[in-house]
């Protein structure tokens, strides 16, 4: 390898396949269950923007057997022109107009996006049966899923968390609208911009299929920081 970003992804030169290459591999604990954390689902999310030509990592393969290769299962895919857009407090520096009109025209396109029926069951959170749901019901499985899994960690979870769950999931707004597939962290931290502009989102790990709003939210958050 030529650097590591950090333990678990690996930036590396390949003649044979003429570039650079990042390895993203599965972490020893896979933080949360129901989500993309295993890099085998964040591939087929990846693999599904890809496919409709959404701004997204290329990626090129993932890895499940590898018994001579230490370490978990792991991703390849092309590094992508840019660098970070700030952290996860927010932007590195104020964006100007036009980056901003931009993001929100990324953003919208993702959301408008056709269900991905092609990814199937593939976490508790992107089934084929909600797609067809509207998307407050959704919101509300997904916040009840989460409660649980917050209610069945060793640790014992904050009880303020718990009321604030239990809150949401009983004021989520009604709507007919249909769910979209969501983003789930989409602060600068995920953005890579090449001289001043998107050019992809990257870190698909907590992607789900929701309301369009959970992202416009964290967005408005960094944003706003």
């Amino acid at each position: 390898p030529r650097s590591t970003l950090f333990p678990y992804t690996t930036l590396f030169r390949s003649r044979s396949l003429s570039g650079e290459l990042v390895m993203r591999r599965d972490t020893s604990v896979i933080l949360i269950p129901n989500a993309c954390h295993e890099v085998r689902k964040e591939f087929e999310v990846l693999k599904a923007l890809q496919e409709e030509r959404f701004a997204s990592p290329e990626v090129l393969w993932v890895e499940t057997q590898h018994e001579r290769i230490p370490g978990g299962n792991f991703i390849i895919m092309r590094r992508s022109r840019g660098a970070s857009g700030g952290t996860l407090f927010g932007a590195s520096r104020k964006p100007d107009p036009a980056l901003s009109d931009q993001i929100g025209a990324t953003v919208g396109r993702l959301h408008a996006l056709p269900p991905l029926l092609r990814l199937g069951a593939l976490t508790e959170s992107i089934r084929p049966e909600l797609w067809h749901l509207p998307a407050c019901a959704v919101v509300r499985r997904y916040l009840r899923d989460f409660r649980a899994l917050l209610l069945a960690s060793p640790h014992a979870p904050s009880p303020a968390t718990i009321a604030i769950l239990n809150w949401l999931i009983a004021n989520v707004p009604r709507s007919e609208r249909k769910p979209c597939l969501i983003h789930g962290d989409i602060g600068f931290h995920n953005m890579l911009l090449d001289e001043g502009r998107l050019n992809i989102l990257v870190d698909w790990e907590r992607a789900h299929i929701g309301h369009p709003a959970e992202d416009l939210a964290y967005l408005y958050n960094a944003a706003a920081a």
